[in-house]
Order: structure tokens, then sequence, then C-alpha cells
């Protein structure tokens, strides 16, 4: 098993305003990586369209 997983500054930046619950932060720093194919930043992304933090709730882009 690699431990060599790499995270964008944007990636952890996100993460830092999650963990502060400044979820509109955190999704325009997810929505900006997903943009450029970040598989971690869409997994967040589509939690955060799930549970409607930071975005209007919407469970098609959730899936998408």
């Amino acid at each position: 098993m690699c431990n060599d997983t790499y995270f964008t500054d944007e990636f952890i930046q996100a993460n830092y305003y999650l963990e502060n619950k400044d979820y509109q932060k955190a999704f325009y720093f997810l929505e900006k990586e997903a943009l450029r194919k970040d598989v971690n930043c869409y997994n967040n992304l589509a939690v955060l369209y799930d549970v409607g933090y930071g975005v209007r709730k919407n469970l098609i882009l959730a899936l998408k």
C-alpha cells in the first residue's frame, strides 16, 4: 500500500473550512478543484450537495 497521497492546497484549505463549519468557503475551494478533476474534491462536494451545507440541497448534483 502506498502512502504517497497528494492533496492540493485547495483541498486542504477546503477541509479547514469544513472543520470550522464555513461551508460556503469550503464549497468554493472544492468546486474550484473539482473542475480540475480532483477526485478528493468531487467526493466532498457531493456530500455538501447531499446535505445542503453551503449550497442548496441537490441530490442530482450530489450523484453527478
